[in-house]
């Protein structure tokens, strides 16, 4: 037992709590960069990759890219919310935010693919579903709450 009165252990609520994150994150993030890999890399002719993106390399460092596009995210939201912290535009702010991390994920990108059309699409592709999926859930969340 805690200081508080309050037993250490999990509880549903906090497990309910982890499956939601860990669904949002799978959901939101993971998903739409796979999607966007996936479709550039399979379906189109100019999605050619570099050299070390097969087998276990590939893996291994799609994983990472995936991570600091991720983390990196975090960091980008939070430089924009440093640079525009004057204005009152909270639509602007989004806009250069996710316009930041686009240019952050086609960097990351560019480790991957070997052609500039490549590593714009599936930034692209990554950024829109990502919009959209989080517009989503934003959406049920505000629908939940005028439930209650």
């Amino acid at each position: 037992m805690s200081d508080r009165g309050r037993s250490d252990h999990v509880t549903v609520s906090d497990a309910i709590t982890g499956v939601g994150f860990f669904g949002t994150v799978l959901l939101g993030f993971v998903f739409p960069f796979a999607v966007g890999i996936g479709v550039t890399y399979r379906l189109l002719p100019f999605g050619g990759v570099r050299s070390w993106v097969h087998g276990w390399r590939g893996v291994l460092g799609t994983i990472v890219i995936f991570l600091l596009w991720f983390f990196g995210t975090y960091i980008t939201d939070a430089l924009v919310d440093v640079l525009f912290s004057m204005s009152s535009h909270k639509v602007l702010k989004k806009l250069v935010s996710e316009v930041v991390s686009f240019v952050f994920l086609m960097g990351l990108m560019a480790l991957a693919f070997s052609r500039w059309e490549a590593m714009a699409l599936s930034s692209l592709i990554t950024e829109v579903l990502t919009i959209l999926i989080s517009l989503l859930v934003i959406h049920a969340v505000d629908a939940a709450d005028k439930h209650d």
